[in-house]
């Protein structure tokens, strides 16, 4: 009985882990040092290229998803922390698009989305 109940848990808490969080961990950032505001994270200039409220088909968007952009401070707020995940797993921008991030730009986004968003 204990052995059953033994491997019932651990089969559970394999279960469980395998469906939390699907996010991509963020680098830990540091917050007090000047977090740059929306207009100074240069990343956003890569990510208008499909995720821009003026491209209107999925073709000019990449297939982005048309809810999901950067293009204004509102729209990125909302998405600023998933924004930071996808880049941190290296989801986004995607290895097929010939897009792509300079470290510092990574830190910039990582910044500005875990330190309150600054406008």
């Amino acid at each position: 009985m204990k052995r059953t109940l033994l491997l019932t848990l651990t089969l559970t808490l394999t279960v469980l882990g395998a469906c939390g969080d699907d996010k991509d961990p963020v680098p830990n950032v540091d917050c007090s040092n000047g977090v740059p505001k929306f207009a100074d994270v240069n990343a956003f200039k890569t990510c208008i290229k499909c995720h821009a409220s003026s491209l209107m088909t999925p073709a000019l968007r990449m297939n982005a998803p048309s809810n999901v952009n950067f293009d204004a401070y509102a729209a990125a707020k909302t998405h600023a922390e998933q924004a930071a995940s996808e880049v941190a797993g290296g989801d986004m921008p995607p290895k097929n698009s010939g897009l792509t991030l300079s470290t510092a730009d990574k830190d910039a986004l990582y910044q500005w989305a875990m330190c309150g968003t600054p406008e």
